[in-house]
């Protein structure tokens, strides 16, 4: 007996439900063992700490003496180089291995206005390494877009250095499908931060 077109829809989606939980739980959990369950208490901005992991194009895991905690790098967001999007996976790969190439087994220093962490306890920082802001490199090399959600004090600067990026048709930018995929973001972005600057 033949199985139906219908059955064998729904055993395929439950398939698809069961992978992507799966999938889901496995990077949460990746994603707590590189990390203290509270991170760090507040520290000065210029702290030194040393990467010890890439996670993705805007995150790093570091260690500072026996704490070990995961940054998100202010001011930038990387396309993801896990994604399961052709489009803009090899994007993401190229940011992570600037930064293995960059930071990987090196000090760096946490340098911030304010200590703050985001809602994943992520802390929040720009990443010095040998007096080269990091996120300013890889937006400028067209690595990264400018993350534009949240205001940050160097946007304007980030901002510039993105624009010159995308008139020269670095990295990103030479490509059309991503630069529109990129412009997409931008005014969601802008949208949601209208929004709550709104409210």
């Amino acid at each position: 007996m033949r199985p139906s077109l219908s059955g064998v829809f729904w055993l395929a989606t439950l398939l698809f439900l069961g992978a992507s939980l799966y999938f889901t739980v496995n990077v949460v959990t990746f994603k707590s063992r590189l990390s203290d369950p509270e991170g760090p208490a507040v520290f000065p901005s210029g702290q030194k700490v040393t990467v010890v992991k890439i996670v993705d194009g805007d995150e790093l895991s570091v260690t500072m003496g026996e704490a070990r905690f995961i940054v998100r790098i202010l001011g930038i967001w990387s396309f993801d180089a896990t994604a399961n999007d052709t489009l803009t996976q090899a994007q993401g790969k190229s940011a992570v291995n600037y930064l293995e190439a960059a930071l990987l087994n090196r000090d760096v220093e946490l340098v911030f206005d304010r200590f703050q962490k985001d809602s994943s306890k992520r802390v929040l920082a720009y990443v010095q390494a040998n007096n080269t802001d990091i996120g300013y490199d890889m937006v400028s090399k067209g690595i990264c877009l400018v993350y534009t959600k949240y205001p940050f004090p160097r946007m304007e600067r980030y901002l510039a250095a993105e624009a010159l990026a995308g008139k020269g048709k670095l990295g990103l930018w030479s490509d059309t499908g991503i630069v529109i995929r990129a412009r997409v973001l931008k005014k969601l972005w802008l949208r949601e931060r209208q929004n709550k600057e709104g409210d």
